[in-house]
């Protein structure tokens, strides 16, 4: 061999090899991922056919948003490594202390995993006790023979355990600030800065808009009616939660260097819940267009017999396709947050999230993430109680001219409290005004509104403000508007965005129950302000036209 050539062989052959040993000691590690949740996390799923990996005992499904995100090749830059802790009845502590019988808290494999890592966390449904208000207040109402808005009913009860929960000082807030807490002093996560959290919120069940769905009952015996009043303070448990694990995530990130998001994927259901508009029964239960599971066994979707007799014999008297009736046991296992499937999530609404949380992760520029190939509109941002959060799908493109000002706003309440003046949680009633700078963009006049009947106000905003009285801690006014909430109670601060301003009450004794309401009733004023909800294109919620 010419001696050149040789050595010019070798030359390449070590030129080839080097290149080799590069592209291995520069591969990319794997892109860890692991999710810690509660059944609206792990799928709820009931049926074998679609378990993930294990017996079901935790409800894991191959259709949850976290399995289809695992699944999806194309958002991250290397190969998935996807642990799947979420588990139907998980409790906010079961993130960092074994729960439900599991043998270790959901967040323990990340001591094993390497970096980056992705952390979800979809967890306090079950420490809020949802599942209690839908056996109460929906699928086995009036157990204890009264009915909703009877204060001594099951379902009122429920609710108001629910409320005191979410909206108490050591309640939720204190105790998902406690888990983020552990979260963040957790090995090896404790100190470094190689790891994401996303903490995602719940979505309300109800369209509280709508009014024939007053008539219409979920429960076996036909008798809990689905009223405005019902509808519109469920789905306030579902905003006050979310404002809750927000407030939670801001509070953590303004005292440690922890990457850590609120994602709020409510907006996600809009027209695919309960009483939307057009929908029969038949159709509450069993339309792929409403994204929550109603009180429907897995017998009716496995059976390969006549699917509309089927359902009929269900919805007539809640018989299964074997002909056999279902007991209240066997309601209560369809219900119970550790076995159940009623009220979570379908797939339909998981596919939703998970696409949705694919476009925050690329906005975000998480690292491991792929930028998205497709130029799109960056992520909403809403403010609610000064806590910025990433909203579930971007905004469509407004046509027309906003119907309000942008800026700030001011709501202005006058608030009665009348005769008798033993029932104080139904005596209430208040008048409102909205003002935005000097034009009023809503009104409702002297109408009756309590704890167990709050108020909604119709206006130039695309949605309802939800207006509720409430006589505990000495009496105060609760407020919501979409993903906003407030309080006459806590949010006191002028400096702040968002602040009230109450009066004294005139009468300061009280009413004079002797005399008509209207001159016997005790009458204070209050003035509240909030930054213009971010305008999304839809119509005003008072029915006028842009």
């Amino acid at each position: 061999m010419n001696l050149l050539l040789f050595f010019v062989l070798c030359a390449l052959s070590i030129t080839l090899a080097s290149a080799d040993v590069k592209h291995e000691t520069t591969s990319k590690h794997p892109f860890y991922m692991l999710s810690l949740g509660d059944s609206w996390a792990s799928g709820a799923e009931v049926t074998e056919r679609h378990w993930y990996e294990d017996d079901g005992t935790c409800g894991r499904g191959n259709r949850s948003w976290e399995y289809l995100l695992a699944q999806d090749r194309d958002w991250t830059e290397s190969e998935m490594n996807f642990t799947f802790m979420a588990c139907s009845g998980a409790h906010l502590s079961a993130a960092t202390h074994p729960d439900n019988d599991e043998a270790e808290a959901q967040i323990e494999p990340v001591k094993t995993l390497g970096g980056p890592v992705l952390l979800t966390m979809q967890l306090g449904a079950t420490d809020c006790n949802f599942s209690n208000v839908a056996r109460a207040c929906i699928f086995m109402g009036g157990s204890n023979g009264k009915k909703y808005p009877d204060p001594d009913s099951a379902c009122a009860q429920a609710i108001s355990e629910a409320d005191r929960y979410i909206n108490g000082d050591t309640g939720l807030l204190a105790d998902h600030q406690k888990t983020l807490a552990s979260i963040t002093n957790w090995e090896p996560l404790n100190g470094t800065d190689n790891w994401n959290l996303y903490v995602v919120g719940y979505a309300e069940f109800f369209n509280a808009k709508t009014t024939y769905c007053n008539d219409m009952a979920f429960d076996k015996d036909k008798q809990a009616k689905l009223t405005t009043e019902l509808r519109t303070k469920i789905n306030l448990l579902v905003q006050d939660a979310n404002n809750a694990i927000a407030r939670s995530v801001e509070r953590t990130t303004n005292t440690t260097d922890a990457s850590i998001r609120f994602f709020n994927p409510s907006s996600l259901f809009e027209s695919h819940r309960f009483c939307e508009k057009g929908r029969d029964l038949n159709g509450q239960y069993f339309s792929d267009d409403v994204w929550f599971w109603n009180l429907s066994p897995p017998e009716i979707d496995l059976s390969n017999g006549n699917k509309t007799q089927i359902q009929e014999m269900w919805l007539n008297n809640q018989t299964l396709p074997n002909g056999n009736q279902v007991t209240d046991l066997d309601l209560d296992d369809m219900i119970a947050e550790d076995r159940g499937r009623t009220l979570r999530p379908k797939y339909d609404a998981h596919k939703a999230i998970k696409e949705a949380m694919v476009k925050q992760l690329r906005a975000d520029k998480v690292p491991g993430v792929k930028s998205d190939p497709v130029t799109t509109a960056a992520a909403t941002t809403t403010t609610r109680s000064s806590t910025t959060t990433s909203s579930a799908i971007a905004a469509p493109s407004p046509t027309g001219k906003q119907p309000y000002a942008s800026g700030q706003v001011r709501i202005h309440v006058q608030e009665w409290w009348g005769c008798p003046s033993y029932d104080d949680e139904n005596n209430l009633s208040i008048a409102a005004d909205i003002w935005d700078n000097d034009v009023n963009i809503g009104s409702v006049k002297h109408t009756s509104a309590g704890a167990t009947a709050p108020l909604s106000l119709a206006s130039k905003f695309e949605q309802f403000m939800v207006i509720t009285p409430e006589w505990a801690d000495g009496g105060y006014v609760q407020f919501a508007l979409g993903s906003l909430s407030f309080n006459t109670l806590n949010n006191t601060n002028q400096d702040d965005d968002v602040h009230c301003k109450v009066g004294g009450w005139d009468p300061r004794q009280g009413p004079t129950c002797d005399e008509n309401y209207d001159e016997g009733a005790t009458m204070r004023q209050m003035d509240c302000w909030f930054p213009a909800p971010e305008w999304r294109g839809g119509p005003p919620s008072d029915g006028s036209k842009l």
